[in-house]
């Protein structure tokens, strides 16, 4: 878990720090041992990545992290390379964080499911078989296969479903067009023929027409609070799961 301190000390006096650490004591312990006087601590939530588990590449990841154990670094050594060469700030904290529990005595299966939002449950599962037999980079090298073949296959929906979304698309705006731009001017038209001469239909798309002359600005208002809602809900990791 990540905290922020409120600490003292003669030298520097009061000032606010983080520390990373499995428990608060075990973060008094550390800020003790630094020479500081903890006057508050409280426990802060790590900081998701900002796509969430989208921009953490757990197939890299699983790619770098075998190359090294392949070269005959042990797990450790091999996350703080990891960890010091990562650029964006989110990863490292993550890779920073898993670091650090992999010191304290934690295995790695464990220190990955402290991080949900970036490892799939399937790559914790598969790092903590490993660790019954012994053989990470097996383990790692049957993932990166699954992973290639689950690309592979996205990749295909991907661009069988890109022609059919478009017609979808197309079709959408004209019809939009056809509601809010189209029918309430022909309405106006079919409305001087007088109601009794009208068939249902065209009197629904002549009540149409008046409901988006009246209210167009707040349909329009919905439909885009409507598009937020929806983009939002399907960003949401739970979903993309």
């Amino acid at each position: 878990m990540q905290f922020r301190l409120k600490v003292y000390s003669p030298q520097e006096g009061v000032r606010r720090i983080g520390c990373i650490a499995t428990d608060a004591q075990a973060a008094r312990r550390k800020a003790t041992e630094q020479g500081y006087t903890v006057l508050s601590l409280r426990a802060a939530r790590l900081r998701a990545l900002r796509w969430g588990r989208a921009s953490f590449k757990v197939g890299l990841f699983a790619q770098e992290l075998l190359a090294l154990i392949d070269a005959g670094l042990g797990v450790i050594e091999a996350m703080a390379i990891l960890a010091g060469k990562a650029r964006d700030p989110d990863a490292r904290e993550v890779l920073g964080r898993i670091l650090l529990l992999l010191q304290e005595g934690q295995t790695l299966s464990a220190a990955l499911a402290a991080a949900p939002e970036q490892f799939p449950t399937l790559f914790v599962a598969t790092v903590k078989a490993s660790e019954q037999t012994g053989n990470l980079a097996e383990a790692l090298q049957r993932y990166l296969a699954y992973h290639r073949q689950l690309n592979a296959v996205r990749d295909k929906v991907v661009s069988a479903s890109i022609y059919p979304a478009l017609l979808v698309g197309v079709g959408a705006l004209v019809i939009v067009f056809l509601l809010a731009y189209v029918v309430p001017r022909f309405g106006r038209v079919y409305a001087d023929l007088g109601q009794a001469d009208v068939p249902f239909l065209s009197r629904l798309l002549i009540e149409w027409g008046h409901v988006v002359t009246e209210h167009g600005a707040a349909l329009a208002g919905g439909a885009v609070a409507a598009a937020v809602v929806a983009v939002h809900v399907l960003r949401r990791p739970a979903v993309r799961a």
